[in-house]
């Protein structure tokens, strides 16, 4: 292989590769003026142990350095959930739920601020204690403390925020199902296509997206 290249009215300058003596890489290169030919044998020239060892431990120091914040990350995150789990005596911060009923969740509760519907297990609610303060709020004596009731409110607002995140992926699931559909009498081409059907599933509701319709508009209303 050659490679040649030539500028600003320089002379040229032309080098190639070549194989020569054993098999060894062979550079050769010459200039323009007058003639000269330079013949180098062999690759690079090999690094000496020791200094391949100080290169090779350079590259991990700077692995190792580019992870400390990660490493870091994952620390804080472990000291946070074994914190936890020892100021609580091992109760999990927040109760179970769901938002459809089942066997096992199949008492309904609803959020304080956007009214969410949720069910949760009987058993862990009456035992765990954002279930004891919901309960003490119902019935309105004695009062939670402010602090149990913030620990309420912080459980509601992720039961909502999940709410939402749920609804969405319904209503996304409704959406295509319903574009599908549309493409299935839409023929190819036009041609055999049923444009009164077509027109009938574009009018059909999406009770999902309306869900989650109502639901952002309802978030918009209460932080005005």
């Amino acid at each position: 292989m050659f490679f040649g290249a030539s500028g600003f009215g320089a002379p040229g300058f032309s080098a190639g590769f070549g194989n020569g003596f054993g098999g060894s890489p062979v550079f050769s290169a010459s200039f323009g003026g007058p003639r000269i030919r330079v013949q180098r044998f062999g690759g690079p020239p090999r690094r000496a142990a020791g200094q391949q060892q100080a290169a090779e431990g350079g590259d991990t120091r700077s692995i190792f350095v580019q992870l400390l914040p990660l490493i870091a990350l994952l620390a804080i995150s472990l000291f946070s959930s074994l914190l936890s789990f020892v100021t609580t005596g091992g109760t999990p911060s927040y109760p179970g739920f769901r938002y459809d009923a089942s066997k096992s969740f199949n008492v309904e509760q609803t959020t304080t601020r956007l009214n969410v519907p949720y069910f949760v297990s009987p058993s862990e609610w009456t035992e765990h204690p954002i279930g004891k303060v919901a309960e003490q709020v119902k019935s309105g004596a004695p009062s939670p403390s402010t602090s149990d009731l913030s620990k309420l409110r912080s459980f509601e607002t992720v039961v909502e925020r999940r709410y939402e995140e749920h609804l969405y992926d319904l209503c996304r699931n409704e959406y295509e199902h319903r574009e599908r559909r549309i493409e299935q009498h839409k023929g190819i081409f036009g041609f055999g296509a049923d444009w009164a059907k077509v027109k009938q599933i574009q009018n059909e509701k999406l009770p999902n997206c309306e869900k989650l319709t109502a639901l952002q508009y309802q978030q918009k209303t209460q932080k005005r």
